[in-house]
């Protein structure tokens, strides 16, 4: 997330603004997009801090289609062919979470 006018950070997460980029593309710590948070809300019912818990949750131990068969491995492939850049699906808890390496640049 970038911005432009300075004086709206203080009413932006802090987990939305990146603290460093290594340059490398890969995804290391998960950030939590305005995208996601709204996604989450609405299909997950969960706000707030809830929502970076649950997303480090699932970064840390969700499952990866390397790791799943049948239907949730279809899915995950699935998931992860409709990004152009390095993406990630793990799927925790009963749904399926996406991390790109864009959105950590």
């Amino acid at each position: 997330m970038y911005l432009s006018d300075k004086s709206n950070q203080d009413n932006i997460p802090q987990s939305n603004i990146p603290e460093y980029n290594n340059g490398s593309g890969d995804i290391e710590t998960p950030i939590l997009t305005n995208h996601a948070s709204m996604r989450m809300q609405e299909r997950l019912g969960v706000c707030g801090n809830a929502q970076i818990a649950l997303m480090n949750e699932a970064f840390k131990y969700g499952r990866t289609a390397d790791r799943s068969n049948g239907d949730i491995r279809i899915k995950l492939e699935d998931a992860q062919r409709k990004y152009d850049e390095e993406t990630v699906a793990k799927f925790h808890k009963g749904s399926i979470f996406i991390f790109t390496a864009e959105d950590n640049i």
